[in-house]
């Protein structure tokens, strides 16, 4: 014997015991199956019959191998026979892994898998058909061994007896109609259109939202009006299971050299189906997710691949239709000739609802509103919905413990996504939770595109809504590489893009079951911490200061940022660079009027940068100088004023009285102490700050608001010659530098508006106030406090122009709104209801008045002291107040009095 015919012999016999040991396991599970089911389908049985005859068949033939009676040429025709032998026997065992129970499964699951295995009966029926022929070709050998018949001879006879191809039409779905399939809003009545005018026609879809279901009934459809017609299914998710797919096919029509190891069965079936005599004929390839599949890319250093070329393979006939169903648009617009694919959304409301309740047993409860908050908490996703029907059927609960678990906490939804309950109208081999579906689209897109894989990652650890593509584009990145990353993200449908508004970013958009099954796949990585990092970083080198000029990029990445500050960090790095963060959202809360917010927000900054930086470096000062504006603006005058002193200190010490943030801290010190009615102390410290600078502001912003400020306490004093001067030098140098319609400009108009008033010059300050209240408006909105602010002036000026209704009108929105947005404690609230209240005694209202002044008399007591000027004037406006109600009160006696005689 010669060592090629003892390697061939080897390579037989091998094969033969690796078949014999897998086709003992499967006879394993068949026995125990029985144990535990009552009936078992009568194709599960045949193959306990055809198992043990090919396994004693392919015995004999191993062991006359081993005896040296088998020839080489009879080896060579015997190895595909026991390669297609076993390949029947893996597709045997996937199927009954999801079909048959185990020991580990619960009474449910027992119960749901009989069920399945009736409805996978069709499937085995194929897998024993083919078997059965493996027995008869093994039997006949074995005659004609002993007849001295060649084997070769033997199989090309016996495919040569086999029925005509033509003569018998094939129904090749693998799965069995859906009785509760929920009609899909015209999808399939726009295949049908398409396919009028085209051959190929594409389904694209994120994973589980049903774009196989659709084919499923769209196949038996066509079956129903096409009975003349073959329908093949091909799972297209991989080389393999094409391979597969194309050998099944080859061998139910049974076209020649479909069991040779060395047959193109690509080609074959390609080449039969594409004769226009073997139609009509439709084929889905289903699950073609794979772009390199289908178009490979050219191979590094210009080398060749063994992989076929299999868009060469996919049959092109005027008789015969091609159906598509991918994640991938890309896919589905190569394959069908840049045909836009028919995109396969999740279901609306309607439809979504009606697929929840065809899931659930009629014995479990639920209303119209809680099946409406479950599938809008699934996004409507036929696949989710499905998964949460059977959890919830398994454990016997009602939809509204499942809604309560799946809005309770995240880590508790990702593994109610992770759950597989098996779903017998899925592959075999494939997992059925959301997570699993999801996981096959990640990582095909890490093979493809890793870059896209890294913006999917950055999305996830982001507000899952109106992601600017600003944070998503890296430094000195190729526009064309960051295009095409994009592109692939919105192709598999993870992302969309948002309406998109002329000169402003675009911004991106990705579902919240995408976003929490991506960090979940982080999770499994070890990658979650590492882009929850690069997140902060990101969002930290993003996000400005809070001033009125950035307001809009405040706006749009706030979402982002409160999502990442709340996560954990450990390296002092980190903190740091969330701290500086958390610096600039408090400014933009301090400058929205969320003073609670931006207090809070600051005392957790001072605390941290206190420990890693020291309480007397720059940053930490200027963050403690913040809390104190915070502080003055609730009204918290002392607390303010001593936290200002401290950083004022710091500040002098390390950069001298000349630098800019130390004069900025002076002014705020100052306008604090003014605030407490020390208005001598207020103006030197103004008049420091401003040293060298009172006739020629320039452009130094700083000095225009210190000036203005000035202008505060000479008008608080009743200096109002002197009042008038300082505010219009800061609004002359503000128009100038800022512009007319500036915050700081309309700030400058409203102060010397109220000087006019004062003096006297209503229809001046009327025209002013107006000016600049429409322009806070239109800036800032209705409810900003520098808006109601300057509301509240106007009215102010049409108390002294006698125009008392309007002038309630307008006082009594802007003290609303005081109240809501700044609280009933604050300056301008307190001021806003005194204001009201001598509208109401000029209107001869006096007990509604006194109400208003008492309840402004007990907050300024409690917040300023009795003694403060404040408080006193309030109590002297109340007793005024109540002195006019007894006189009223009086009168109103008299008359009564006077009428009764």
């Amino acid at each position: 014997m010669s060592g090629a015919e003892a390697l061939a012999i080897i390579g037989l016999v091998s094969n033969i015991i690796s078949f014999v040991d897998y086709g003992k396991r499967i006879m394993e599970r068949l026995e125990d199956f029985q144990c535990e089911v009552e009936e078992v389908p009568k194709t599960f049985r045949d193959i306990k019959t055809q198992l043990p005859l090919l396994l004693d068949s392919l015995n004999k033939t191993k062991e006359q191998a081993e005896a040296g009676m088998v020839d080489k040429d009879t080896q060579t025709a015997l190895i595909p026979v026991v390669d297609g032998c076993r390949e029947q026997l893996k597709e045997l065992d996937s199927t009954l892994v999801k079909t048959l129970p185990s020991k580990a499964d619960s009474p449910w699951q027992v119960k749901l898998k009989a069920f399945s295995s009736v409805h996978q009966e069709k499937k085995v029926k194929g897998i024993v058909d083919t078997l059965h022929g493996y027995v008869q070709t093994l039997t006949n050998y074995q005659v004609t061994r002993v007849g001295g018949l060649d084997l070769k001879n033997y199989l090309h006879e016996t495919r040569s007896r086999s029925p005509r191809p033509e003569n018998r039409k094939l129904f090749l779905v693998p799965f069995e109609r859906d009785c509760g399939y929920i009609d899909r809003a015209g999808i399939i009545a726009e295949v049908d259109g398409r396919l009028k005018t085209s051959r190929r026609v594409s389904l694209a879809g994120i994973g589980g939202v049903g774009k196989s279901q659709l084919a499923i009934e769209y196949c038996y459809r066509y079956h129903e009006h096409n009975p003349a017609a073959n329908i093949f299914w091909v799972h297209a998710s991989n080389l393999p299971s094409l391979d597969q797919g194309y050998k099944y096919i080859a061998r139910k029509l049974s076209l020649p050299g479909w069991d040779e190891l060395d047959q193109n069965t690509f080609q074959t079936v390609c080449d039969w189906l594409s004769d226009i005599e073997h139609g009509p004929w439709l084929m889905v390839l289903d699950s073609a997710d794979d772009l390199d599949l289908f178009f490979p890319r050219p191979a590094k250093n210009g080398q060749n691949t063994d992989r076929p070329q299999i868009t060469r393979f996919i049959p092109r006939s005027s008789v015969g239709t091609v159906i598509i169903t991918t994640r991938d648009k890309r896919v589905a617009e190569r394959l069908t000739d840049r045909q836009k694919p028919i995109p396969v959304l999740p279901m609306n409301n309607a439809e979504a609802q009606d697929l929840l309740r065809s899931k659930l047993p009629e014995e479990i409860g639920m209303d119209e509103n809680e099946a409406a908050d479950l599938v809008d908490a699934l996004g409507n996703l036929p696949l989710a919905i499905s998964q949460a029907a059977a959890f919830i059927t398994e454990n016997s609960m009602e939809v509204s413990q499942y809604l309560e678990a799946f809005r309770s906490d995240v880590s508790q939804v990702q593994d109610l996504l992770s759950e597989d309950l098996g779903d017998h109208r899925r592959y075999a081999d494939s997992e059925s939770s959301v997570f699993s579906t999801w996981k096959l689209s990640f990582d095909q897109i890490t093979k493809q595109q890793p870059r896209a894989a890294d913006i999917l990652s950055l999305m996830a650890v982001l507000d899952r809504n109106a992601i600017p593509k600003s944070l998503l584009i890296r430094n000195n990145e190729r526009p064309m590489d960051f295009t095409m990353a994009l592109g692939t993200l919105q192709a598999f449908s993870l992302i969309v893009v948002e309406k998109v508004v002329a000169g402003r970013d675009t911004k991106f958009a990705l579902h919240r079951l995408v976003q929490l099954s991506t960090r979940r796949w982080l999770e499994l990585k070890d990658a979650l911490i590492k882009w929850e990092e690069t997140a902060l970083q990101v969002i930290s080198d993003h996000f400005p200061p809070g001033e009125y000029e950035n307001w809009n990029q405040c706006e749009a990445l706030s979402p982002h940022a409160q999502v990442v500050i709340q996560y954990e960090f450990k390296s002092n790095q980190n903190l740091l660079s969330r701290a500086q963060l958390l610096h600039n959202l408090a400014r933009f809360d301090l400058r929205q009027s969320r003073y609670s917010l931006a207090y809070d927000r600051f005392s957790e900054i001072i605390s941290v940068r206190k420990d890693l930086l020291g309480p007397d470096n720059l940053d930490t000062i200027s963050s403690t100088s913040s809390l104190g504006e915070v502080l003055f603006h609730q009204s918290k005058y002392p607390d303010a004023e001593r936290t200002l002193r401290v950083s004022l200190a710091v500040r002098e010490k390390t950069l001298g009285m000349k630098h800019p943030e130390t004069i900025l801290n002076l002014g705020h010190l100052a306008e604090i102490i003014r605030g407490q009615g020390r208005y001598s102390e207020a103006e030197s410290l103004y008049r420091c700050a401003l040293a060298g600078k009172e006739d020629d502001l320039r452009e130094d912003l700083i000095a225009m608001k210190n000036m203005d400020n000035l202008g505060s306490v000479l008008r608080d004093a009743e200096r109002l010659d002197q009042a008038e001067k300082c505010v219009r030098l800061a609004f002359t140098a503000r128009e100038k530098v800022t512009g007319p319609d500036s915050l700081v400009t309309l700030g400058s108009v409203s102060h010397l508006a109220l000087i006019l008033r004062l003096r006297g010059c209503l229809d001046d300050a009327e025209t002013m106030n107006k000016h600049a209240l429409a322009g806070f408006e239109k800036t800032l909105g209705r409810e900003h406090h520098f808006t109601l602010r300057s509301l509240d002036d106007l009215a102010v000026v049409f108390r002294c122009q006698g125009k008392l209704e309007l002038a309630e009108e307008q006082n009594r929105r802007a003290l609303g709104g005081f109240s809501k947005v700044l609280g009933m404690t604050h300056r301008r609230t307190l001021a806003s209801r005194k204001h009201l209240a001598l509208i109401l005694q000029l209107r001869g209202r006096y007990t509604e008045s006194a109400t208003l002044l008492k309840t402004v008399l007990q907050i300024q007591e409690k917040t300023f002291g009795h003694d403060a000027p404040q408080t006193l004037q309030s109590l002297y406006d109340l007793e005024h107040v109540q002195r006019k109600c007894e006189e009223h009160a009086k009168n109103e006696m008299q008359k009564l009095s006077l009428t009764d005689k």
